[in-house]
């Protein structure tokens, strides 16, 4: 794929996906249980994740809209958008993203 199809990539905006509010997230951020093991968060709502959990990935540009999964990293980099690279979810923050936006971890 050229630089210039790159502008043909339809991204998931951040408004479709991104429902938490910031302050919320602050608060889920603060949140420890026994089953999180204080692994990693969710790039949705901020709460921590158990690495054994059903997880799914995210392709993240730099105004935090969301790639297709089926883009390349390369491509992903060459948009006019950027690329943050690939962030974790949560199985409930990931009914809200639709199937071509988001991968299960392990494939």
């Amino acid at each position: 794929m050229t630089a210039e199809a790159t502008s043909d990539i339809i991204l998931l905006p951040h408004t479709v996906w991104d429902l938490v509010p910031y302050e919320q997230k602050e608060i889920n951020r603060g949140r420890k249980s026994s089953k999180s093991h204080d692994w990693n968060e969710c790039i949705c709502c901020g709460r921590a994740l158990n690495p054994s959990a059903k997880l799914f990935w995210v392709h993240w540009s730099f105004s935090g809209n969301l790639y297709p999964v089926n883009i390349s990293d390369e491509v992903a980099y060459a948009h006019p958008e950027g690329d943050q690279g690939w962030f974790p979810v949560g199985a409930d923050c990931a009914k809200k993203i639709p199937a071509e936006y988001k991968s299960k971890a392990g494939e």
